[in-house]
């Protein structure tokens, strides 16, 4: 299936450069994936309370 399942958020508060890498090549891919983008102060915070959290990953993908 094409549909996300599992996603990993870290949060920084620092504004320096973060390099992330890992010697097994596909996390190493994965921890390449960065957003950097703002997150509007709008957007409903995702919870796990009914398993909205896949549904909406999926509809912003």
């Amino acid at each position: 299936s094409n549909m996300v399942q599992n996603i990993i958020l870290v949060a920084l508060k620092s504004e320096k450069d973060q390099t992330f890498n890992d010697s097994d090549p596909k996390l190493n891919e994965y921890l390449q994936h960065l957003w950097k983008k703002t997150v509007d102060a709008d957007i409903p915070i995702l919870t796990d309370n009914f398993a909205p959290v896949d549904y909406y990953i999926n509809k912003t993908i």
